[in-house]
């Protein structure tokens, strides 16, 4: 078994390499997905297979006033302390002026005034998304010619 955490735009593999390409809550930070999945399906053996879980679009959805996985925090310091060790605090680290001190207490203070529960804990919603797929092989289910079915499907759950 051989693991390695790489840099999902700049797979440095051979071509049918891997039986199994897994990525877990990193391919929201890729720039050019469909070149990161080109280059997954080119590492995969034929019938090989890629399994993925991405964040979606409802993820820290209290962030855009909206009410998935919901976790409380004691408050938005901790939040943020723990999605810095997810690796999730900020995408454009190397572009511009850091946040200030100053932004980070207003927007821990008013994540805690918007979204603050009784008990003085602040909820984080999660929504994952699970991605599988398999790399072309002759020895895989090929799709009937279309209009071949013998029943619809508008019949299921009418029996």
């Amino acid at each position: 078994t051989t693991r390695l955490v790489a840099d999902e735009e700049f797979l440095p593999f051979p071509k049918e390499h891997f039986d199994l390409v897994m990525s877990s809550l990193s391919l929201h930070w890729v720039n050019d997905l469909q070149s990161t999945f080109d280059q997954i399906r080119d590492t995969l053996k034929p019938d090989g297979a890629f399994l993925g879980a991405v964040l979606g679009g409802d993820s820290l959805q209290e962030l855009r006033y909206v009410y998935y996985i919901q976790v409380d925090y004691p408050n938005a310091f901790v939040l943020m302390e723990h999605l810095r060790g997810m690796g999730e605090n900020h995408a454009v680290q190397s572009q511009g002026t850091p946040v200030t001190r100053e932004s980070l207490l207003a927007a821990a203070s008013i994540y805690q005034t918007m979204f603050g529960q009784p008990d003085g804990t602040v909820p984080a919603t999660f929504q994952v998304i699970y991605l599988i797929g398999w790399s072309p092989h002759e020895s895989q289910q090929k799709p009937l010619r279309r209009g071949s079915a013998q029943h619809s499907l508008k019949e299921l759950g009418h029996s």
